[in-house]
C-alpha cells in the first residue's frame, strides 16, 4: 500500500540506476595521456609552463638543496615539481628525466643534478645569446633567452 513508509513512492523506485562510473551501462572515458616520457619533450613542457605561470624553476628547486651542491634526491625533485602543482609530471616523464639527470654518489644515494636540468629548462646567466643560439630551432620562441629583432620601424615609435 503506498501509504506505509517502507513502501516505494514511485512504481519504478526498485528499477532505478544508481548512479556513478560503474554503475553505467557505458565504460566511463578516463582521460589519459600516452606521452612518449622524451626527454625533450618533457622539458619542452616544463619551459612552457614556467613561462606561462612566471616560475623561476632554479631558486623553487634550490629550497630543498641545503648544502647549496646543485643536486637533490630524486624523491626531493619530485615532492617539489609536485608542489608547484602546475607541471603534472607522469611517471614515465620522472623516468625520461631520470635517465638524463640523475647520478649516484654512493649505491643507495641518487641525486637529480637540479641545476643542470635548470639550466636546460630555462638557461640564465653570462652570454645568453651564445645559449639561444644553442637551444633548438623549435624551442626558441618559449625560451626566456628568446629575442625578437626590432626593425627600423618599431624602433622609431
Amino acid at each position: 500500500s503506498p501509504g506505509r513508509p517502507d513502501s516505494p513512492v514511485t512504481p519504478f523506485a526498485n528499477e532505478a540506476q544508481t548512479f556513478g562510473p560503474h554503475d553505467s551501462q557505458y565504460p566511463m572515458r578516463i582521460m589519459t595521456y600516452n606521452r612518449a616520457g622524451d626527454t625533450e619533450e618533457v622539458i619542452q613542457r616544463v619551459r612552457n609552463k614556467c613561462f606561462v605561470y612566471n616560475i623561476i624553476l632554479n631558486d623553487h628547486l634550490r629550497l630543498s638543496d641545503k648544502h647549496s651542491e646543485g643536486s637533490i634526491t630524486l624523491s626531493q625533485f619530485v615532492r617539489a615539481m609536485d608542489a608547484l602543482r602546475c607541471f603534472h609530471l607522469s611517471p614515465q616523464d620522472i623516468n625520461a628525466l631520470r635517465n638524463d639527470y640523475v647520478f649516484h654518489t654512493s649505491p643507495a644515494d641518487v641525486r637529480f643534478n637540479y641545476s643542470r636540468f635548470c639550466n636546460d629548462v630555462q638557461p640564465m646567466g653570462p652570454k645568453l645569446a651564445v645559449q639561444a643560439e644553442q637551444l633548438p630551432r623549435d624551442v626558441r620562441s618559449t625560451s626566456p633567452l628568446a629575442v625578437q629583432e626590432l626593425s627600423g620601424e618599431e624602433l622609431d615609435k
